[in-house]
């Protein structure tokens, strides 16, 4: 299993279990907003209709940067998941399930591709099933433990850990980014005795390269010199002999 593979499964694996704690308690948590069975619905509408429209418009982009694509959209993640602890009425719920359903938009399209393309060679059946093994577990695991923390403690406690969880799936889907500064702005830092290697060995080629220059070089002037005296002074065409062709004898019988 490469580093790719890796990195993506912890973060989708440490996503799910943040997205997993309220799994089920969904429905009693808008009842406790002052919400419906029809706001519960509408929520959960706005949601996935943001997450397909906005999956169609950004997947269409190729051009972007897949990996800092990623990072993106779990970052909005963790900031629509901390949005949860700042919900009062099913208008505010709305907003939220927008803002997660933009961030799971975002990072479904590059999150596949790049999990496709990173795939072992003849392990292609075996990591997404990884994938889909352990995203399930998660799932299965916030499940419980979600419905333990609302019954012995609160939602609030509950969202706190969902969002602590979302900022960690995002600092490791950074890691996906061999050259994490550029996120902040920063020059990333030189290995100058690395680079000093690399300088040194292309040296070494270009030496070697300019010496099989040198060598042909005489060869190819003479040629080209050769070359344009014949055209300066091209030698005249030497004309056949005329034959006059004899009569032909006719035998008579």
């Amino acid at each position: 299993m490469n580093r790719n593979i890796k990195i993506l499964l912890l973060a989708s694996l440490i996503s799910s279990l943040s997205a997993g704690l309220l799994g089920p308690l969904y429905a009693i948590f808008v009842g406790s907003i002052g919400g419906s069975i029809l706001d519960a619905g509408g929520a959960w509408a706005t949601f996935s209709l943001m997450t397909g429209v906005a999956t169609i418009i950004i997947g269409r982009q190729e051009q972007l940067n897949k990996k800092l694509m990623i990072v993106t959209g779990f970052a909005l993640s963790a900031v629509g998941t901390a949005g949860y602890l700042f919900i009062k009425t099913p208008l505010d719920l709305f907003i939220v399930e927008g803002i997660l359903g933009l961030a799971l938009a975002i990072i479904n399209p590059p999150f596949d591709a790049l999990y496709s393309i990173s795939l072992d060679k003849g392990q292609g059946s075996t990591e997404w099933a990884y994938f889909e093994g352990f995203t399930n577990i998660a799932l299965a695991i916030a499940a419980v433990g979600g419905a333990l923390i609302a019954q012995l403690f609160s939602f609030r406690l509950l969202f706190t850990l969902m969002t602590i969880l979302a900022i960690a799936a995002t600092i490791a889907s950074v890691a996906i980014i061999k050259n994490p500064e550029v996120l902040l702005g920063l020059k990333p830092k030189i290995d100058h005795k690395k680079r000093h290697q690399i300088v040194q060995r292309k040296l070494s080629e270009y030496k070697t390269v300019l010496k099989e220059v040198k060598k042909l070089a005489p060869r190819a002037v003479e040629k080209a010199k050769a070359k344009l005296e014949a055209e300066k002074n091209p030698e005249p065409k030497k004309e056949e002999p005329k034959t006059e062709k004899k009569p032909e004898k006719t035998v008579k019988k």
